[in-house]
């Protein structure tokens, strides 16, 4: 039995013996075995006439091998030759295009709207793709609105359709594509992975001024879910390393109804974007806060600080003493322990010698300064303040937020004797 394919071929050599292959030849094998991998050898070929392999591109084109096109061009060194292949696939591109037969949310219909077969403009699409970066004027510029367009709506659907993604397409559908990439993260479910395209996108591109309106676009929708953000909105957040978005890690970070893991992840980001210039609003967490929120701003102070951090932080503890006293009558105590052992523990790790900061901790003409420096002295193992401290012994202050009755001068002899 002879397969389709030798009939391909023998009639093949039929028409051509003596004779010049011609565009209508090629017909015969868009079904026939290895016709495809013809195709694309005839289109590269310089003894094919040029009407024979614009065909060839053209039928992988119609027959949706856009695979196929990215190494025939780039095997091809004849720029001319190049140029005629590129616009005269451009006919056939837009006419699969012009279908405007994509899969499509029906919202009436409750989900997607399927196309029987395959999808002539998703074909088109890719085809545009591969020939985008070998156009030149006017084709160029048709390949681009078509992928810009491909790109306008349905973005989730549309990014799993065909064999190139969304986030591949933007670098190639010229200037409207990150505009409407912004404009994903407003409806999408994935922003982080939204994020993520538009990077890759960015920087194909070299677009350095998108760093801006992707955080803009990322604080609206931010405000938009607060206080309950989505997992992936929030690893969006995250990622996001400019100052627009900074107005809202301001409100997250204050707000008393955001939940703990967002003030947390917030306050990462701020410190990452803002650095020194984070110091203000820490330090006025830690004057007013009077839970948690207060301590966990004055380790992020050590953190983007060291030295100055730790001393920023103990000066904006606040003199009243009703605020050392909550949650829990020994928060105070159990608290300035967790500091102290932070203090040790990050400016060892920035080559800062703590003990240094407990010398100055104890010079503080505020209570709660001196506290610390206490506290400190034990954490640290600060044995050359033990004269400083055996010489607060008689100090009556009382300690609020302790648990028991006791004064500063009681707390500054126990530890004097341990070290």
């Amino acid at each position: 039995m002879i397969t389709n394919w030798w009939w391909a071929a023998l009639l093949s050599l039929g028409l051509c013996v003596g004779c010049e292959r011609k565009p209508e030849d090629l017909e015969v094998w868009r079904t026939s075995e290895g016709g495809y991998a013809k195709m694309a050898e005839w289109a590269q070929s310089p003894e094919e006439s040029d009407a024979v392999r614009i065909r060839a591109v053209q039928i992988l084109i119609e027959e949706h091998q856009p695979n196929q096109l990215q190494p025939l061009l780039e095997a091809i060194t004849d720029e001319a030759m190049k140029k005629k292949l590129v616009d005269g696939a451009l006919p056939t591109v837009q006419a699969m295009w012009d279908k405007k037969d994509w899969p499509k949310i029906d919202a009436g219909a409750g989900g997607l709207v399927k196309i029987e077969g395959r999808s002539e403009s998703v074909g088109a699409k890719d085809a545009a793709y591969f020939l985008q970066p070998h156009a030149e004027g006017a084709s160029q510029t048709a390949f681009e609105t078509i992928l810009a367009q491909w790109m306008s709506e349905d973005q989730d659907v549309r990014d799993q359709l065909g064999v190139t993604t969304v986030g591949q397409v933007a670098p190639r559908a010229g200037k409207q594509a990150i505009a409407m990439m912004l404009k994903w993260l407003e409806t999408t479910k994935q922003p982080s992975v939204v994020v993520d395209k538009i990077a890759t996108a960015s920087a194909a591109d070299k677009n350095t001024e998108l760093d801006g309106a992707l955080a803009e676009a990322i604080r609206k929708r931010c405000e938009a879910e607060h206080p309950n953000l989505s997992p992936q909105t929030e690893v969006a957040m995250l990622k996001m390393n400019h100052e627009n978005i900074v107005p809202y890690l301001e409100i997250a970070i204050q707000d008393p109804k955001s939940p703990t893991k967002l003030i947390d992840a917030a306050m990462d980001v701020y410190a990452r974007i803002m650095k020194d210039r984070a110091g203000p609003l820490f330090s006025k967490l830690v004057a007013e806060k009077t839970d948690l929120l207060r301590w966990v701003s004055a380790t992020r102070l050590i953190e983007i600080r060291g030295k100055a951090g730790a001393l920023a932080a103990a000066n904006a503890l606040p003199l009243e003493t009703a605020s050392y006293a909550k949650p829990e009558d020994d928060s105070f105590k159990k608290e300035s322990e967790i500091f102290c052992n932070f203090v040790n523990s990050e400016l060892r790790s920035q080559d800062v010698d703590p003990t240094s900061v407990v010398a100055q901790f104890l010079g503080s003409s505020r209570w709660p300064v001196v506290v610390l420096g206490v506290q400190c002295a034990k954490t640290t193992g600060a044995k050359d303040v033990k004269e400083t401290l055996v010489a607060m012994s008689k100090d009556k202050t009382a300690l609020p937020g302790w648990g028991e009755d006791k004064s500063l001068g009681e707390l500054a002899a126990d530890i004097a004797a341990e070290l």
